[in-house]
């Protein structure tokens, strides 16, 4: 996974959008996020190592605009603009273990998730 667990950074300012917690094998969770249009996004996923293969993707109204598993585990983060203001769902994904569950100790099941947004103003472009 692509170490982005500090963010980004310059130009982007940290959003208060941003969540954590934690997740288990074969969990799904999701939180909607609000965008606003004339900015750009930053959307980083980290977890603890044990959760291998976690990755997310970002929806709108039921369409997936961005897939994290289709990228593989070097892509944990997306950055994007948004033209028209508009509610996206953030939906993370933690798949199941090779192992069988019986072989697993606790602490191999469940681990801290962050996903990290960030934002900033893009400025009109071209001629004036």
């Amino acid at each position: 996974m692509k170490d982005r667990c500090d963010g980004y950074g310059e130009p982007y300012k940290y959003s208060g959008q941003s969540k954590s917690g934690t997740l288990e094998l074969g969990q799904t969770a999701d939180f909607k996020m609000t965008t606003y249009g004339g900015f750009e996004y930053s959307v980083s996923l980290c977890a603890e190592k044990q959760l291998k293969g976690i990755f997310f993707r970002i929806k709108d109204n039921g369409a997936v605009l961005y897939d994290g598993q289709a990228q593989g585990d070097e892509m944990n983060w997306k950055q994007f603009y948004i033209e028209d203001s508009k509610p996206l769902i953030i939906e993370v994904v933690v798949p199941e273990s090779d192992k069988p569950e019986e072989e697993l100790e606790y602490n191999e099941t469940v681990g801290c998730v962050a996903v990290i947004i960030e934002y900033h103003k893009i400025g009109k472009k071209g001629f004036n």
